[in-house]
């Protein structure tokens, strides 16, 4: 909370953590799958909404990766 964290995601914390140490460089994609909202105690899936295949997002990020390794 002290750097202006409200969540964390502890798959990506642990992948993070594990390059440091080994001093390798990680990057970390994230795209929205399904939402918890916790106000209204409810969880929406969101099926409908995904329609691009996964390896599109990959392929996008692998992109961005090599751009930033320039």
């Amino acid at each position: 909370m002290a750097a202006g964290a409200q969540v964390v995601d502890m798959e990506a914390s642990a992948i993070m953590a594990w390059s440091q140490f080994r001093k390798s460089k990680v990057y970390q994609f994230f795209y929205t799958a399904d939402y918890v909202d916790h106000h209204n105690r409810a969880w929406d899936a969101r099926h409908e909404e995904r329609t691009a295949d996964a390896m599109t997002f990959f392929t996008i990020a692998l992109i961005i990766a090599k751009e930033l390794e320039r």
